[in-house]
């Protein structure tokens, strides 16, 4: 589909109609309307983080493929550079983000941290 806007800059490329902006607009809503138009949070070729609180760790990994279904969407992923721990091979659903993966570090680093000072405090009231 051609670009009918200048990418970062909100303004259309000089030599587009308002005619061809409608029509654009028109096929969008009509594919949102229909179910086909998906809004995702990160996208194939992505890196994402999981927090793996039994290893006290971040995993990255790469987003290798998304799949949408009447459940919602799942990610397949894969271990980023080759290195780290799978905690889970098949990947993650839409419902783990923002809980147990995050889409930067800076993300997962928090959660973890977060995650760790609770473990403290449960280990202090049992013992």
């Amino acid at each position: 589909m051609e670009r009918l806007t200048i990418s970062g800059t909100r303004e259309a490329k000089s030599d587009v109609t308002i005619k061809q902006i409608v029509e654009k607009l028109e096929e969008y809503e009509n594919l949102e309307e229909q179910g086909k138009l998906l809004k995702l949070p990160c996208a194939v070729g992505d890196t994402v983080y999981e927090v793996q609180e039994s290893r006290e760790r971040i995993q990255p990994y790469i987003v290798i493929a998304v799949h949408a279904s009447e459940c919602g969407k799942l990610y397949g992923w894969e271990l980023k550079d080759g290195k780290g721990f799978y905690s889970n091979v098949n990947g993650f659903s839409e419902y783990a983000i923002g809980k147990q993966v995050f889409l930067s570090r800076e993300e997962a680093e928090a959660a973890l941290k977060k995650q760790s000072l609770a473990k403290k405090v449960r280990k202090n009231e049992i013992n």
